[in-house]
């Protein structure tokens, strides 16, 4: 489900409640040609967003260069297991108390943007913390963005904090039916992952994870990452075993066999009752399952989680080892 919501994100930003264009136009005033104006009859705060970054992409040669080089973070092959570089905005305006800075914002946006469709999430989250609607061409479309990324990270409440921010300004303003879609879409994710199995957040904790490493990323955060996902597996077997424990004791409490003995059936059955018993001695390893019975279970849990999983749960199987 996340892969259709960042792919229904690529297409579409959101519009909004656009600021005033005398206010843009001030701002813009370096970058535009003797007595160009904006356009007076853009309709959405996506379409002012896509005008104002073509004008300094045309006005500005470091400007160009700074969204060239955001194109390639989304284009290009990034490399194995090194830190993204991140381009810098050449606009440098101070702002002071109050006052806002539309350019700087639209070219941190358009940043996000290229993040997202690089699967860059951890990134486009550091780089949206600085965004804000008021400070935005395109508000709406910050706000639907911040969803998608917190969605990614089931960072539940903060995300519906957001999409509660977009629909007030959808209620306001007209949107595109896509964009309302996609907040309806990131609302009913929200709701099933408040009623999904704990194996299915567990798998999404693990598809994380992979993410991570597929981009060969071992820091902090992916080690802590793979512990909440060991943990969470540890803690769902060790259910798993109480709840096994007990179920033959509540299988006593009235509970009856499918195939009860008849009372005047004569038992016939012989045996000792004895039991071998086994010597165990400081070297045995005691616990380990045989190679064998051992990939019989790992097996067995690959019918619960997808197959690219298998390596995360052996990974579990380690750590317990040690």
């Amino acid at each position: 489900m996340l892969y259709s919501l960042v792919s229904l994100f690529v297409l579409v930003t959101s519009p909004g409640m656009m600021p005033e264009a005398h206010v843009i136009q001030t701002e813009l005033a370096p970058f535009l040609k003797e007595g160009e104006v904006l356009s007076a009859d853009v309709a959405t705060s996506e379409k002012r967003f896509e005008e104002v970054i073509n004008i300094l992409r045309r006005s500005s040669v470091s400007i160009k260069q700074y969204l060239d080089q955001c194109d390639r973070i989304a284009w290009q092959e990034l490399p194995f297991a090194q830190p993204v570089a991140l381009p810098k905005p050449p606009l440098n305006v101070h702002v002071g108390e109050g006052q806002t800075n539309y350019l700087f914002g639209a070219l941190r946006y358009y940043l996000v943007q290229r993040l997202i469709q690089a699967r860059l999430f951890d990134e486009a989250k550091t780089v949206l913390e600085d965004l804000i609607p008021e400070n935005s061409i395109d508000p709406a479309g910050v706000l639907i963005t911040k969803a998608v990324v917190l969605h990614h990270f089931s960072e539940k409440e903060a995300g519906l904090a957001a999409l509660k921010d977009f629909q007030a300004i959808a209620e306001r303003e007209s949107v595109s039916r896509r964009s309302a879609e996609l907040a309806k879409l990131l609302q009913f994710e929200w709701e099933r992952q408040s009623r999904e199995e704990e194996t299915e957040k567990i798998a999404r904790q693990m598809n994380d994870v992979r993410r991570r490493l597929g981009q060969g990323r071992t820091d902090e955060d992916t080690q802590e990452a793979e512990e909440d996902v060991l943990q969470s597996l540890e803690n769902l077997i060790e259910r798993l075993q109480q709840r096994a424990q007990r179920q033959p004791q509540d299988g006593d409490e009235g509970q009856q066999s499918n195939n009860p003995l008849e009372d005047s059936r004569r038992l016939t059955q012989k045996g000792p009752g004895n039991v071998d018993r086994r010597d165990f001695s400081p070297g045995d390893n005691w616990g380990d399952l045989p190679p064998k019975d051992r990939e019989e279970a790992l097996l067995k849990i690959e019918k619960e989680f997808p197959p690219y999983y298998r390596d995360i749960i052996e990974q579990y199987f380690r750590e317990m080892a040690k």
